[in-house]
């Protein structure tokens, strides 16, 4: 086994700014994913015949408020964990993460949440 010193590489101001931008990009498309699918994920638990129906079912089931539902259902905010996981004990854990991981191998997976 050899015990040679290696050398750190040294990295210039423009190899932080691409990472930077990597992250921001690639934590964006993870963000959106995610969004999405926990929208369908909300109208194929509480069901409705538009948006607004399937807001209302799954305000009153969340406590939380129809606009909240809303902007989750359009993809504009992040449910909270604690919200995801109620919304996976209604449907079922194994529908929410089959929903999530959508037919993607785990590889897949974890290149969107890769930073």
């Amino acid at each position: 086994m050899s015990t040679e010193l290696v050398k750190p590489q040294s990295y210039s101001s423009d190899d932080f700014k691409s990472s930077e931008k990597y992250f921001r990009a690639n934590r964006a498309t993870a963000r959106d994913y995610a969004r999405a699918r926990f929208s369908e994920l909300l109208t194929e638990t509480f069901g409705g015949d538009c948006r607004q129906q399937t807001a209302q079912r799954a305000a009153a089931a969340l406590n939380v408020t129809e606009r909240t539902v809303l902007y989750w259902l359009k993809g504009q905010s992040s449910p909270t964990l604690e919200h995801v996981i109620i919304v996976g004990t209604f449907c079922g854990i194994d529908k929410l993460v089959s929903r999530f991981t959508s037919g993607k191998d785990r590889q897949e997976i974890q290149n969107l949440f890769k930073t």
